[in-house]
């Protein structure tokens, strides 16, 4: 797979979800933050990186 900007900015937050290093925008609603990850997980599967599904799945866990 090659990367493109894009890819490198998605794949970036992703690893700063698992560092735990990340905030959420103040005006983000619950919602937007499902509609976040709901995107990012879709993007990783689109992109067979399922090794970082995981993480995506245990963020939306972890704001449910």
């Amino acid at each position: 797979m090659e990367l493109n900007y894009f890819d490198k900015m998605i794949l970036n937050v992703i690893d700063s979800i698992e560092e735990q290093f990340y905030e959420w925008p103040g005006h983000w609603t619950y919602q937007d933050k499902i509609d976040f990850l709901d995107e990012c997980l879709e993007w990783l599967e689109q992109n067979e990186l399922y090794e970082r599904c995981q993480l995506i799945i245990d963020a939306k866990k972890e704001i449910y």
